[in-house]
This record gives C-alpha cells, sequence and structure tokens, in this order.
C-alpha cells in the first residue's frame, strides 16, 4: 500500500509541475485546472487498480474456501470462528487413484491441499487487518461473515 501512495504522490508532483511550468501566467487558472484533472485521473486509476486487485484476491478466496468446504464437507468441522479440516478424513475421500501410483498421488493431493489452505489463511488475516484499519477500509473487500479461518489437523501424528 505504500508503493500505491508513493505513487499518487508522484501524480501529484507531476501535476504540479505541469501546473507551475506550462502556459503563460495569465493562463494560471486553466493550467490549474488541467493539472487537477490530471491528477484526479491519474489517482482515480490508481485507486480503482487498487480496488480490482483486492476484489479479485477476494474472489480467489471465496473460491478456495467454497471449494475447500464443499469438497471436503464430510471433513470440515464448522465452528463459529473457525472451521477444522481432518486430513484423514481427507485421506478417505480420494477415491480416484486406487491403483497404480496411489500413494504418491494421495500425498500430492494432500500437499496441493494444505498449501491452498495455508495461502487461504494467509490472506484471510491480512484481510482482516486491513479491513479494521481506518486508512484502508474503504480501499479493501474483505472476507464475508460466513468465512472462516481453516485449521488443519492430522491425528494420529
Amino acid at each position: 500500500m505504500i508503493i500505491v501512495l508513493g505513487i499518487i504522490a508522484i501524480a501529484i508532483s507531476i501535476c504540479w509541475t505541469i501546473y507551475r511550468e506550462t502556459g503563460k501566467k495569465e493562463e494560471k487558472a486553466v493550467n490549474y485546472i488541467i493539472a487537477a484533472v490530471m491528477c484526479s485521473i491519474i489517482s482515480g486509476l490508481i485507486i480503482f487498480g487498487a480496488m480490482g486487485t483486492s476484489y479479485q484476491t477476494y474472489l480467489d478466496m471465496r473460491a478456495d474456501y467454497d471449494a475447500a468446504v464443499t469438497q471436503y464437507r464430510g471433513a470440515v468441522d464448522m465452528y463459529a470462528d473457525y472451521a477444522v479440516l481432518d486430513l484423514n478424513r481427507v485421506a478417505k475421500s480420494f477415491t480416484d487413484f486406487q491403483y497404480q501410483g496411489y500413494q504418491e498421488h494421495m500425498s500430492t493431493s494432500i500437499m496441493a491441499l494444505r498449501d491452498q489452505i495455508v495461502s487461504y489463511n494467509r490472506m484471510f488475516v491480512k484481510k482482516r487487518l486491513m479491513d479494521k484499519n481506518i486508512l484502508f477500509d474503504w480501499l479493501v473487500i474483505g472476507p464475508d461473515e460466513d468465512m472462516k479461518i481453516i485449521n488443519i489437523i492430522e491425528e494420529g501424528r
């Protein structure tokens, strides 16, 4: 976000330079309007880009959450503040790799699921923290109320 603020500061300085250096002294009002319009357009594009990126990560999080909870419904226990995914029950749900390379495919599938959940949890925490910040709450599209942290457990280890 500091990068976005830096880009906005650069845009403002460019617009200020345009205002000061272009045209004749009699046309300062016109220069001021041109500089203000350019600064508004540049700042708007930056804010629109930041909000678009935030919305894209929200959609990715929503898809990851819905996929994990729906696909592994029998292995997910939902609580008020978090969800628990039991990897032993997930392993039982993988039935399409029964013959050749079963263990290898099982291990790969579980590691991919684990990595996806870790990525989801990291983004979830970041968005919740940014959503609570007074400077960024209007810019960040936070997770929905029904979305929760997903804890991974594996009994027997």
